[in-house]
């Protein structure tokens, strides 16, 4: 899951290009995803990591994710 900021159009395009987008949720200010990655792809949102907020929460650039294992 994903919560990626509307200023980040870049990146959301991304995602819709390599991921599956299985839910989407507009707020005001960011829009809240839900997208399978391959494994590579992920590796490479991984990278882009600046701080962690935990083990299975992250900040990521502008953006904050957080892995959903039981998927």
């Amino acid at each position: 899951r994903l919560t990626v900021p509307w200023n980040e159009g870049a990146l959301l395009a991304w995602l819709y290009d390599t991921g599956v987008v299985v839910e989407r949720k507009d707020k005001a200010d960011a829009v809240e995803l839900c997208v399978r990655l391959d494994p590579d792809d992920a590796a490479r949102l991984e990278q882009r990591q600046n701080r962690g907020a935990g083990a299975d929460a992250k900040m990521v650039g502008a953006f904050s994710w957080e892995i959903d294992r039981d998927h």
